[in-house]
């Protein structure tokens, strides 16, 4: 992993041959670069290069919005019905 030109830390792993695997990386230290290199280079099929992830500054992440508690519907419905009830009283 890097941050610019600057080597943060590595990280090693082995995938089965020919099997497709998820992997996913977690760091406390922020960085913008990781390279991906073929260590042994007898084995076929092994996928070799690099990828960049978006800074914070990048990518702002946004709050989830808010999502009504099952109460403030059943409020909102009885209120409805109180209403719908006054109107027919009414006529």
């Amino acid at each position: 992993m890097k941050n610019g030109t600057t080597f943060l830390g590595e990280v090693p792993w082995i995938f089965p041959k020919d099997v497709a695997t998820f992997f996913g990386v977690r760091s406390d230290v922020a960085f913008n670069k990781m390279e991906i290199r073929e260590v042994v280079g007898t084995d076929d099929n092994e996928f070799y290069g690099q990828f960049y992830s978006a800074g914070a500054a990048d990518a702002p992440i946004s709050s989830p919005s808010a999502v009504p508690e099952p109460g403030t519907y059943a409020l909102m419905l009885m209120g409805l019905a109180a209403l719908s009830w006054a109107t027919k009283r009414k006529n």
